[in-house]
């Protein structure tokens, strides 16, 4: 066997959302898999997943199979083809995002397994629009926190492939949601509490014990996001009924009984953001290695206020130098000297933000024209100031470091507190010329403070 977990998928009107599923279902630990694509055209659903088919060890297997809605035709050639792959198969849709919520990773969960138990069955906690008329662009677990208050009696399965034996599939079942006896003789299928479905209570579509709804929570689910809009019920329906979308005429039902407020009311009656959390976390920690400056959590209260400085150099290639004391909180980077003072025994620079502030970050650009190069900014103060009169020192730079150096970085004060203040001002504390390009001051004004 090549992997541990892989997952068996059907896809039709899916384009949109296979790339983060696929994704996803890769970061949890599952280690391939196999698409069967169920669209009149496989080419916008292929060609979507085009970089995931790359490579000397792929991560998805595709197929085109065009006759509407035949999941178990398609899951059947899957276990006759790809079933010795791993020692898991999952059957999840694209609208299916198996929701690790003990945390962990897949095999934690795996692990937990007793080894006389052929089939983990894992509930659905369906997901409702959250309100979207249509479907919102970006991450679905983002754009979808709202869900039906109760987890569903119906399931999806986690199957040891070696439980599995083609010739006791001798009808058509719905092996994605149960294998109704057709496991190996012994081999149990059993919920994440460990229960078969038979002692699980319930009043119609929903389990009723509410400390096992919360137990199952505790464990894992399968966040179904059934309806991405308030649209995507009637276009369920438009899709087709053919094959096994046939059961989904309630659907088509629900709209002509005038239910479907009703419906999307029950969908979307709690709140629930782990996986939303989750997801954006596990994508923030991977992305904060190549961030070479973190995206602001503030606005810049510099940006278009006035500044002075100590002195009106001679301006560097280009610029105003009626400009020139402004220039530093242009909002526009130009690698050139937009602030630019004469040779000074201690030069400064500084801003008024127009109002009291706190201050949650200070960044500061030089030059790298040729000027700023050849004067690089390296000591220096911070002080900022209640009326631009007294100043007192927040940051000390007495290092030789030069800051925006040929690589461009950008020097970053980020204080533990919040600091009160209108005014900023960077000061050399060494003899030489200042030669930025831009000074940023990120925060918030005090509470009455236009700014202006």
């Amino acid at each position: 066997m090549t992997h541990r977990a892989v997952i068996f998928a059907c896809a039709r009107d899916e384009t949109a959302y296979i790339a983060e599923w696929v994704t996803y279902h890769r970061a949890i630990g599952f280690g391939h898999v196999f698409l069967y694509c169920n669209d009149d055209d496989p080419g916008p659903l292929f060609a979507a997943v085009l970089p995931f088919l790359q490579g000397p060890d792929p991560f998805v297997t595709f197929h085109h199979y065009p006759v509407q809605g035949e999941q178990f035709r398609m899951y059947m050639h899957a276990l006759a083809r790809y079933r010795t792959a791993a020692e898991w198969i999952a059957f999840l849709d694209i609208d299916e995002f198996l929701a690790l919520r003990a945390g962990g990773t897949l095999d934690d969960l795996l692990d937990e397994v007793p080894p006389n138990q052929g089939c983990l069955l894992v509930h659905w906690a369906m997901f409702g629009p959250n309100g979207h008329t249509l479907p919102p662009p970006g991450s679905v677990p983002a754009n979808y926190t709202r869900r039906a208050a109760r987890i569903q009696t119906t399931t999806k399965t986690i199957t040891r492939s070696a439980c599995i034996d083609l010739d006791l599939i001798d009808h058509r079942i719905y092996m994605w949601h149960g294998w109704d006896g057709r496991l190996m003789p012994g081999a149990a299928s059993r919920s994440v509490l460990g229960l078969p479905p038979e002692a699980m209570p319930s009043d119609g579509a929903y389990l009723s014990d509410l400390a096992m709804t919360d137990a199952i929570l505790s464990r894992a689910a399968v966040h179904h996001y059934v309806f991405r809009s308030e649209a995507a019920l009637a276009k369920r329906v438009a899709r087709g009924l053919g094959g096994d979308f046939a059961g989904q005429v309630m659907w088509q039902r629900a709209i002509e009984d005038g239910n479907v407020p009703v419906l999307m009311a029950d969908l979307n009656a709690v709140e629930d953001r782990f996986l939303a959390d989750f997801w954006a976390g596990w994508r923030a920690r991977r992305m904060a290695p190549g961030l070479l400056l973190p995206r602001p959590a503030w606005p810049n209260l510099a940006l278009g206020r006035p500044a002075t400085q100590s002195s009106l150099g001679t301006p560097a290639q280009g610029v105003n130098v009626e400009q020139d004391a402004a220039g530093a909180v242009s909002g526009r980077l130009t690698g050139a000297c937009q602030c630019h003072t004469d040779r000074e025994a201690a030069p400064f620079w500084q801003v008024d933000l127009g109002a009291p502030a706190r201050v949650r970050e200070i960044r500061i650009f030089a030059g790298l024209d040729e000027v700023a190069r050849a004067e690089p900014l390296r000591r220096f103060d911070l002080d900022t100031s209640s009326d631009g009169q007294h100043w007192m020192r927040v940051c000390r730079k007495f290092d030789d470091t030069p800051v925006g150096g040929i690589d461009g970085s950008a020097f970053r004060y980020v204080p533990a507190a919040p600091v009160p203040a209108r005014f900023v001002r960077l000061r050399r504390t060494e003899p030489g010329a200042l030669l930025l390009d831009q000074v940023e001051v990120y925060g918030e004004l005090v509470s009455g403070g236009s700014g202006r």
